[in-house]
C-alpha cells in the first residue's frame, strides 16, 4: 500500500528527516531506507537506530515520529494509476471467466492506516478492498516477527479470499495469485508465498538497487533476515517482473502481465536423457509455462535445473525428489503440487528402465524378479503416478497425460517390422499402451455420462514413441537419435491447446511431422 497505492513512503521519509534534523542527524539515505520499507515497525527498528545513532531513547524517537505522522499522513493521496488499476482488476475476468479477487496486505498498523485514509480519494481507493480482505501489519493472525519478508501476510490474504468464495467455487492457489509490491522485503514475501510478483519500486529505491534487479525479483537480496529459506525464487525464473509505475501498467494493459494461468507441466525421470530434453525444448518455446522436474536424486535434479538455465531456459523450473516406485514419494509430490500450484495441466510419464533381462539358465525366481522389476517401473508405477495425480489433472481446463512408450509397444509393428527384440521390455510397453487406452475410454465414459455440462474436463491420454535415443538409457550408442529430436513428439502433444491430437492415441514424430502409430 505505502509507496505503491499511496504516496506515503515519501511522507515516511519526510517525517523521519524532520526528527533526525531536530537532533542533529543527517537525512535518511536510500541505502538504509531500502531495509525499512515494507517491514512492520521498520522505521523504528534496529536497522534504523544502528544507523541513526540518535542522542535520544528509542521510545522518544517513536513518539516524535508519530506526532509528525499525525500531521502529514492525513494529507496523503493515491499515486498515479492506483485508482485505474484497482478499477480494472475489480472489473476483470480470468481465462476461466471467473471474477478476479483482490485483497490488501500492508505492513501499516491500524493506527497509521486510519491516519492515511482521510482524504476522499484515499477512502475511495480503499473501497476496492472488502473490509474482511484488508490485512494490516498488526493483524493478530500474523505472528509477531512473521511480517514481510516472511510469506505469512500474503498467505493470510489469500486465505481470506478463499473463505469468502461461494460454495462450489474452486479455491485459489498461491500460484494463481499476482502480487503488486514496491518494497524489496515485499517482493521476497510474495515469492516465498509461491505467488507471482510485479515490482513497482520508487525511483530512489530503483536507483539504489541498480544492477541487482535480477536478485530482487527472485527474492534473493536478503536485506532483512528471517532465517526462513523455503520457497525462494530462482534467478530469471519468469515469476516476477519490474514495472516503472502503476500508470505504465494500466497503459500497457494489465493483461500483458504474465499470470499463473499458464500450464503446469510435471515430468518424471527428467534430470537426464529424454526427460531433460523434453523440459529443455518445451521451456525454450514456452517460457510462460511452469515445469516441475522430477528426479530420484534431488541433488541431480537441482543440477539439471541449473543446466537448463545455462541452456537458455528462462521459465520457472521447480525440482522434486520423486522415485516413481515409492508411494511415499508420490504422495509427497502430489501434496506439494496441490499446495503450490493447485492443479496440474500436463503429466509426462517418462521414468522407465530397459533391463535387466532374464539370462539363459537363470533360476525361475531370478527370472520372475527381473520381470517384476520391469513391470513395476514401466507399467505399475506409471499407473500409480497417473492415479495419484488425476485429482489435480481434473482441476485443469485442458489436462493431458503423456506416457513414453516405444516402437516395441506396437503389436502390429512388432509382428511386421524388423526391430530390436527385447521381449520383457516390449511387453511392458504393450501393457503401457493398453493401460492408456483403457484410462481414456473410462474418462470418455465419465464425460459422456455427465452430458454437455460434465465437470471436470476430460483428460487426454497419449502414448508416444520417441525413437531409439542416444542416452544413458541406451548406453549412449552411436547412430541413435539425439534426445532433443526424440522430445519433439512430446512437446507437440503437451503444447496442443486446440484438441488437434485426439486422446487415446499413439504418436511419433518422423520426417518433421506428427504421425499416428498403429496399436
Amino acid at each position: 500500500m505505502d509507496g505503491l497505492l499511496l504516496n506515503t513512503e515519501d511522507i515516511y521519509t519526510l517525517c523521519a528527516n524532520i526528527v533526525l534534523a531536530r537532533h542533529g542527524r543527517p537525512n535518511l539515505p536510500w541505502s538504509v531506507k531500502a531495509k525499512l520499507m515494507g517491514v512492520p515497525g521498520g522505521s523504528t527498528g534496529d536497522s534504523f537506530h544502528e544507523w541513526a545513532n540518535l542522542p535520544i531513547p528509542r521510545e522518544q524517537y517513536k513518539l516524535e515520529q508519530f506526532e509528525e505522522h499525525k500531521k502529514h499522513f492525513p494529507e496523503c493521496m493515491p499515486l498515479p494509476g492506483a485508482e485505474a488499476l484497482l478499477e480494472h482488476l475489480n472489473a476483470a475476468r480470468n481465462v476461466d471467466d471467473r471474477k478476479v479477487e483482490v485483497a490488501l496486505a500492508t505492513s501499516s498498523a491500524r493506527q497509521n492506516f486510519d491516519l492515511k485514509i482521510r482524504q476522499p480519494e484515499s477512502v475511495k481507493l480503499m473501497s476496492h478492498f472488502p473490509e474482511g480482505r484488508r490485512i494490516l501489519g498488526d493483524d493478530p493472525r500474523v505472528k509477531k516477527g512473521r511480517g514481510k519478508p516472511a510469506p505469512d501476510i500474503y498467505l493470510l490474504a489469500l486465505e481470506t479470499i478463499n473463505a469468502s468464495l461461494e460454495e462450489g467455487e474452486p479455491r485459489i492457489s498461491p500460484s494463481e495469485c499476482l502480487v503488486f509490491e514496491d518494497s524489496v522485503p515485499g517482493v521476497e514475501a510474495g515469492r516465498r508465498a509461491g505467488m507471482r510478483v510485479v515490482w513497482v519500486p520508487h525511483e530512489g529505491l530503483a536507483n539504489e538497487l541498480k544492477g541487482k534487479e535480477t536478485e530482487v525479483l527472485a527474492g534473493r537480496v536478503g536485506l532483512v533476515k528471517i532465517g526462513d529459506e523455503h520457497q525462494l525464487g530462482q534467478l530469471d525464473d519468469g515469476w516476477a517482473e519490474q514495472r516503472p509505475s502503476l500508470s505504465e501498467i494500466v497503459r500497457a494493459n494489465i493483461s500483458e502481465i504474465r499470470t499463473s494461468n499458464s500450464k503446469v507441466v510435471l515430468c518424471t525421470g527428467a534430470n537426464q536423457g529424454l526427460g531433460y530434453s523434453i523440459l529443455k525444448i518445451a521451456g525454450l518455446r514456452h517460457s510462460d509455462y511452469t515445469y516441475i522436474l522430477c528426479s530420484r536424486n534431488l541433488a541431480k535434479g537441482k543440477d539439471a535445473a541449473d543446466q537448463l538455465k545455462e541452456d537458455g531456459v528462462s521459465a520457472k523450473v521447480d525440482v522434486l525428489e520423486l522415485d516413481a516406485t515409492k508411494d511415499e514419494h508420490i504422495e509427497q509430490a502430489v501434496a506439494y503440487v496441490d499446495k503450490t500450484y493447485g492443479k496440474l495441466d500436463v503429466l509426462v510419464n517418462n521414468a522407465g528402465i530397459l533391463g535387466p533381462f532374464p539370462k539363459k539358465d537363470e533360476s525361475l525366481q531370478t527370472v520372475r524378479s527381473r520381470y517384476d522389476l520391469l513391470l513395476s517401473v514401466n507399467l505399475a508405477s506409471v499407473a500409480v503416478v497417473t492415479y495419484a495425480f488425476t485429482p489435480l489433472l481434473h482441476k485443469s481446463a485442458d489436462p493431458k497425460v503423456i506416457s513414453i512408450s516405444s516402437g516395441l509397444g506396437s503389436i502390429q509393428l512388432s509382428l511386421t517390422t524388423k526391430m530390436g527384440r527385447f521381449p520383457p521390455y516390449g511387453a511392458t510397453k504393450i501393457g503401457l499402451n493398453g493401460l492408456m487406452v483403457h484410462l481414456q475410454v473410462a474418462e470418455n465414459d465419465r464425460v459422456e455420462a455427465g452430458g454437455q455440462e460434465a465437470e471436470p474436463a476430460c483428460i487426454r491420454h497419449y502414448v508416444c514413441a520417441p525413437g531409439a535415443l542416444r542416452t544413458a538409457f541406451s548406453g549412449f550408442k552411436d547412430g541413435l537419435r539425439d534426445p532433443d529430436r526424440g522430445a519433439e513428439v512430446v512437446v507437440r502433444l503437451l503444447e496442443d491447446d486446440k484438441g488437434k491430437y485426439e486422446g487415446g492415441s499413439y504418436w511419433e514424430f518422423e520426417e518433421d511431422e506428427m504421425r499416428r502409430r498403429p496399436w
